[in-house]
């Protein structure tokens, strides 16, 4: 492969995670729009090596105890806490949760691998 091929390629790969990343932005920013906010108690388990969040909230005046989370954190959501999820008034039973800094982290690395182009380092005799 030459070096035209390589940056070809990492540019499409860089793309494809700056794409994703956009993707996982606007679904956060719709989740915070569209949906109830909703404050709960997270606690998180290990289970073959995973580690798995659950909360349990109040919405509607009913308690919804230990549901399981589609997305864990492990810098923001620490057991214990206090964690904010977000409720479809159709299916309050399906807390959603938002991923701005893994969007954020996925943008950068598309940008820098889109950017790195292969590239290859030369050594420097002395």
């Amino acid at each position: 492969m030459n070096d035209k091929e390589k940056k070809k390629a990492f540019g499409l790969v860089g793309l494809i995670f700056i794409l994703i990343g956009v993707g996982l932005i606007i679904h956060s920013f719709f989740c915070t729009v569209i949906y109830d906010k909703c404050e709960g108690e997270l606690y998180v388990t290990t289970k073959s090596r995973n580690q798995i969040a659950y909360i349990t909230y109040e919405y509607d005046g009913r308690i919804y105890e230990n549901i399981a989370l589609p997305y864990y954190n492990a810098f923001t959501m620490k057991d214990g806490k206090t964690c904010t999820v977000y409720i479809s008034s159709d299916s309050p039973d399906k807390p959603k949760t938002t991923s701005f800094g893994l969007a954020v982290f996925v943008v950068l690395a598309g940008f820098f691998v889109s950017r790195s182009g292969g590239s290859e380092t030369t050594e420097i005799d002395m």
